[in-house]
């Protein structure tokens, strides 16, 4: 038998696989990072506007305590904090609470720091001012609540 009268072919290769379109396991790995890239760019935007929410509500507590001489500080500290517990917390039986409830819910973030500064808030808030407010003490504890109330009032 002759080689050359033999019907044989050249083989040839299978061609590539084209890139697109794409096949559908390409496309779910798509969606979910497109869907895992939204979620964390709300996170992010939600973080930034809780925090600049944050300031502003500080920025304006800082300020009317700035303005308050000794006598009106005890009463304009005891505002910002039921004006913040009320309407940013959404807690409002606060707006009801004096004396000793009042203090207990004040230093219900940390009781053993912040019980004195509460109880001086609850208790020197109606009176004639007699002592001189702890100013750096009375703001920390407005940023701890400020804090609380900004996460809860805007979960």
């Amino acid at each position: 038998m002759n080689p050359e009268s033999i019907p044989i072919r050249d083989i040839h290769a299978a061609s590539e696989a084209p890139w697109w379109p794409l096949a559908w396991g390409w496309w779910l790995l798509i969606a979910a990072l497109v869907l895992v890239m939204l979620v964390l760019l709300v996170r992010m935007v939600r973080r930034w506007r809780l925090h600049r929410y944050r300031q502003q509500v500080m920025s304006e507590i800082e300020g009317r305590l700035a303005r308050a001489g000794d006598t009106e500080y005890w009463s304009e500290a005891n505002q910002c904090f039921k004006r913040l517990l009320v309407h940013v917390g959404n807690r409002k039986e606060a707006a009801s609470l004096s004396g000793a409830e009042w203090a207990e819910v004040l230093a219900s973030p940390d009781p053993e720091k912040w019980g004195d500064v509460a109880r001086d808030i609850a208790a020197e808030a109606y009176k004639s001012a007699s002592s001189t407010p702890d100013r750096e003490a009375i703001i920390d504890l407005l940023r701890v609540w400020a804090d609380r109330s900004v996460e809860a009032g805007h979960a």
